[in-house]
């Protein structure tokens, strides 16, 4: 009897359906939220957790949030610490008073003290990307420095060029509102801020490829336009330093590697990366004898004349001997010395041969993830990786800066000008990162 009415009541429990997720929304609330199958509108959102049906406005998340701040504490912690990582972009970190004129050499000992200041080794500058002012080149020239064209700005200056003709000032007026887009929205200049460098020959082979490839349907006008953005595109990121650095990036990059690399190319992209892998190895082997020589010397003790130590007074205790031991065999013996260089070949052969990621995903997590299999390649991407393919939030604090210094508040100190440019500028991000939930 008792069996039967233990089927009876779980037989008569309620199956709860899976709910469907929101379609088309990136936002995070979403995970701990979903719709019914027959709700084919998506209007009445339930919670996955206590299954409570919210009412909410069309595709607005404040209600959704409240609930999770008011019921599900744990799950409302954890969304917060989501939205922390999801927002982690860079920040400004300091302004400089400049007093003197702009000119490349008084800019480039500029940059070095500004380097200085954040103990930061210029030796250890991997690139540096500007817009194409003759004294910010003249400064990284000076300083012996690898510069990187802002892509936005050549972008920029390809279009505004092939633009110059009366007969397409309504098309002018329809790419003003793609940039104001990215004026007025967050979210797109979030976005925009993780474009890297190893993106750069991936997008010059899309635009000759495909979005810009003349087609046999264009009229003239398309034609020149095409014509015109391409040549000069392909004229700014042509400098034999440029290559090699946009390719090494790409080929560090997991989603693209050689895909996008002409045929050309490969074999020196590669040497040229095997070249820094072994300069990277040669230094690492450099820092661990020096650091072991450093603490041999401070652990070493000198024993005073006439005293025994407790190894010469005690016999040393004899080591049991497990029956697995006796098939072991003595790495010193057996091991055979890999040289660094054969290591590295196989590192990257091996790095090569597994397949491209999703182009979605975030190469420098997926590399987080994959270091302990490719450690020196790993150090290497991060190296290339952090380089930034605009200078776009950079010229931001311009802008800030000029919003801060106007001309009523022309007599404020440098050091208040920095506190000022520093709060405006990452204060406005949370500020706009905020909104979209209720504090």
């Amino acid at each position: 009897m008792s069996e039967e009415s233990e089927n009876s009541n779980s037989s008569s429990k309620p199956v709860q359906e899976e709910l469907i997720a929101r379609r088309g929304s990136a936002s995070l609330a979403w995970r701990w939220f979903g719709f019914d199958k027959k709700d084919e509108q998506q209007t009445s959102p339930i919670c996955r957790i206590c299954r409570k049906q919210i009412a909410v406005k069309q595709s607005a998340t404040t209600n959704l949030f409240h609930h999770l701040r008011t019921t599900h504490k744990t799950q409302f912690e954890e969304y917060e610490r989501l939205r922390a990582e999801q927002n982690s972009t860079a920040a400004t970190s300091t302004t400089s008073y400049f007093p003197e004129d702009h000119t490349g050499e008084l800019i480039a000992q500029g940059l070095k003290d500004a380097l200085s200041s954040w103990s930061l080794d210029d030796k250890r500058m991997v690139c540096m990307t500007t817009d194409s002012g003759a004294n910010v080149v003249s400064a990284l020239r000076i300083n012996n420095w690898q510069r990187l064209p802002c892509f936005g700005h050549r972008l920029h200056i390809a279009i505004e060029r092939s633009m110059r003709d009366p007969r397409i000032g309504r098309a002018l007026g329809v790419c003003k509102k793609v940039v104001a887009a990215f004026s007025n929205s967050w979210k797109k200049k979030k976005a925009l801020a993780k474009v890297t460098v190893s993106y750069v020959t991936p997008v010059l082979s899309l635009f000759n490829n495909d979005v810009l490839a003349v087609q046999s349907d264009d009229t003239d006008l398309t034609k020149d336009i095409k014509r015109s953005i391409l040549t000069y595109l392909n004229s700014k990121f042509a400098g034999d330093n440029v290559v090699e650095l946009l390719g090494m990036a790409s080929t560090l990059d997991p989603r693209f590697k050689h895909r996008y690399n002409k045929d050309e190319q490969i074999l020196a992209i590669e040497s040229a990366l095997k070249a820094e892998l072994m300069a990277l190895g040669n230094e690492e082997d450099q820092q661990a004898a020096t650091e072991a020589a450093a603490s041999h010397s401070t652990t070493a003790v000198p024993e005073e004349e006439g005293t025994t130590s407790d190894s010469e007074t005690l016999p040393a205790k004899k080591k049991k001997k497990s029956f697995g031991s006796y098939f072991k065999k003595t790495q010193q013996a057996n091991r055979v010395e890999e040289s660094l260089q054969t290591a590295v070949e196989k590192e990257m052969q091996s790095y090569l041969m597994i397949p491209e990621i999703d182009s979605d995903t975030d190469p420098l997590s997926w590399w987080k993830a994959q270091e302990v299999n490719f450690p020196r390649i790993g150090k290497l991407a991060r190296k290339y990786l952090c380089i930034p393919a605009s200078s776009s939030p950079s010229e931001r604090a311009f802008s800030t800066g000029g919003n801060v210094v106007t001309c009523q508040r022309a007599s404020l100190k440098p050091e208040a000008v920095d506190r000022l440019v520093f709060l405006s500028h990452n204060m406005k991000k949370k500020i706009s990162q905020r909104n979209s939930w209720p504090l």
